[in-house]
């Protein structure tokens, strides 16, 4: 019989806080947050030096990934996630990575969340809110 694989959601960020914040918009789908910390005795703090939004996300996601890597065993993968917001632009964009079982790292899915720029009220928890909604069903095809 094949053994299942374990799948854990890193969230890519050591701000306690903001992992907080984060897993309260994951907790309604049934998925809860680890932090890198949970697998390595790492912390990573990555540059906002992404010219583009969304290239942030991208850097920090695989910088973990590349971390967790590491760690992985035939039992044992993982799906990292970062974001990128603009509250100029009201959008906010999700890059999820999987780490499989044998360390190799996929490319960047990118999810985004964009609101109109009309709506004076939109706070980033809408469109973060959004991006998320669309990553649950990607994240979730690993469980």
């Amino acid at each position: 019989m094949k053994k299942k694989i374990k799948t854990h959601v890193v969230y890519a960020a050591s701000d306690k806080k903001k992992i907080r914040d984060i897993g309260k918009h994951f907790d309604p789908h049934g998925i809860s947050l680890s932090t890198l910390r949970d697998f390595v005795p790492v912390d990573l703090e990555i540059e906002d030096c992404g010219e583009a939004l969304g290239e942030y996300a991208i850097l920090t996601s695989f910088a973990y990934a590349r971390e967790l890597s590491e760690c992985v065993k035939p039992d044992l993968q993982f799906i990292v996630l970062s974001e990128d917001s603009s509250h100029v632009v009201h959008k906010t964009i999700i890059a999820v990575i999987h780490v499989a079982p044998d360390g190799m790292i996929s490319e960047p899915h990118l999810f985004e969340g964009a609101l109109p720029k009309k709506d004076k009220k939109v706070s980033i928890d809408d469109h973060r809110t959004l991006a998320i909604k669309q990553a649950v069903p990607f994240i979730k095809a690993y469980f």
